[in-house]
């Protein structure tokens, strides 16, 4: 497989939930990125990965650089990505080490 962190950004919302959830596939492969969890949702609702790497990788880079967020540009949410059936949105409680779902 090649590098799909290389290719461009699509334009099409649809486009880039696809890309989005491809390039968190290819970094999980990787090892670069954890499956399971993400970092804290930011205020517009994007998720970004939860690295396993302690200093950023190539790929970590070119995702960071491809799916940056500002006034133009921004990543799928959280919302998005579980619509299309890429994530499940659970809640880890630091009390316990089940998770619960946020929707019943």
């Amino acid at each position: 497989m090649e590098n799909p962190l290389l290719e461009p950004r699509p334009d099409g919302l649809i486009d880039q939930v696809r890309a989005y959830a491809r390039d968190i596939a290819y970094l999980v492969v990787h090892g670069e990125c954890d499956a399971t969890r993400t970092d804290n949702r930011s205020w517009d609702g994007t998720v970004f990965p939860f690295w396993n790497e302690s200093a950023p990788t190539d790929n970590i880079k070119n995702f960071e650089k491809k799916w940056k967020v500002d006034d133009v540009h921004k990543a799928p949410t959280l919302d998005l990505l579980s619509t299309f059936g890429y994530m499940n949105m659970f809640v880890e409680t630091r009390d316990s080490l089940q998770s619960t779902p946020l929707v019943g």
